[in-house]
């Protein structure tokens, strides 16, 4: 959930249902269209709009229609971690312009929402495909395409990761789902020079001053006071109608496919909430509206 400037919010960015009301001007929709999508982030900041409720009002721009061979349920939490996978990706995108080349890239946390959509738009565009998640999520990151998996885990990790590029050669692109600091920490020992290290943005999990100080030494901490000489980037991260499109392609094709951990009936929402806070989802919650 996100804070509203007005005080008042709805929980939920994604979801998947039928168009009741279509404005006049709308000509790519009309109603009784199975769609799924988001509503947009600076709209949620705005006013507090959320998805958890009967009705919904969502900008054309990030919807897109549902094929017939997947359910509501199915793509009912896709849009979101699909439009953040495709705005890291895009950062990088000229390194996938040279169809005779299969960039190496590694995904930190390949078993986390966003990395379970990365995995599969990578390997669709060519790239050899390394992630890092723990032991036990392996056989998940694997099924979604990862040729190579390491474990965060290991008292080993940074030196597993060190001698596999020194044998297979560096990456050319790391995108970070989670944060790695470990991963940031010997990033240029493992990423070409003048490559990209794509962050997904904030995390608070080590406690917010940490994550503030973090992010700030990760983007302006110089080298010589100790900063890490990496090229840093933060992807915009907003959706827009082309990174729709892609994504109603690709789930049209089977290339892209939803992933949701559970789903919970309307009464059981502070259950849903509850799962989600275990951090243990491999996947969405998705929840039913009535």
């Amino acid at each position: 959930m996100f804070p509203s400037l007005w005080g008042k919010k709805v929980a939920a960015k994604d979801y998947s249902g039928t168009i009741v009301k279509a404005h006049e001007s709308v000509t790519r929709f009309k109603v009784g269209d199975k769609v799924y999508g988001q509503i947009e982030f600076t709209e949620k900041i705005k006013s507090g709009a959320g998805t958890l409720v009967q009705y919904a009002i969502c900008p054309v721009e990030t919807i897109a229609k549902r094929p017939t061979q997947l359910s509501a349920i199915d793509l009912a939490g896709i849009t979101t971690v699909a439009q953040t996978a495709f705005s890291m990706i895009e950062t990088a995108d000229s390194l996938f312009q040279n169809k005779n080349k299969n960039p190496r890239v590694l995904v930190c946390g390949g078993s986390s929402t966003v990395g379970l959509m990365a995995i599969p738009i990578l390997k669709h565009k060519g790239a050899f495909v390394a992630s890092t998640c723990s032991k036990t999520k392996f056989d998940v990151v694997s099924k979604r395409g990862a040729d190579e998996t390491f474990d965060y885990r290991s008292k080993d990790f940074q030196k597993n990761l060190k001698d596999a590029t020194e044998k297979d050669g560096k990456f050319d692109l790391i995108i970070d789902c989670v944060n790695s600091h470990d991963v940031w920490l010997i990033s240029p020992k493992i990423l070409q020079k003048g490559a990209s290290y794509v962050n997904v943005g904030f995390d608070a999990s080590q406690g917010t001053l940490t994550a503030i100080r973090r992010n700030l030494s990760y983007s302006l901490l110089p080298t010589w006071l100790g900063g890490v000489p990496t090229k840093y980037v933060r992807p915009a991260g907003v959706g827009t109608r082309k990174t729709m499109d892609t994504l109603e392609d690709l789930v049209n094709k089977g290339v892209v496919t939803p992933i949701n951990d559970s789903v919970f009936e309307w009464e059981q929402v502070k259950e849903a909430f509850a799962r989600l806070q275990t951090n243990q989802t491999i996947g969405k919650v998705v929840i039913k509206v009535p």
